[in-house]
């Protein structure tokens, strides 16, 4: 099985690296979080900043 991406776990951050096929997943996950934490704060991990054009490209 392929994967979209990796996990990496700091002590203090979650890093997700997308995998080079881009179907606008980092894209969504970046809004996906910034709409939840803006409307639903706590219920997700709060988005710190995004690497979209990154390669690969990261959400942390």
């Amino acid at each position: 099985m392929r994967t979209t991406h990796s996990i990496e776990m700091r002590a203090t951050v979650v890093v997700k690296r997308y995998r080079p096929v881009d179907h606008g997943q980092p894209q969504r996950e970046w809004r996906a979080l910034d709409l939840l934490n803006r409307h639903a704060p706590g219920l997700a991990p709060a988005p710190l900043e995004a690497d979209l054009k990154g390669e690969p490209p990261t959400v942390p």
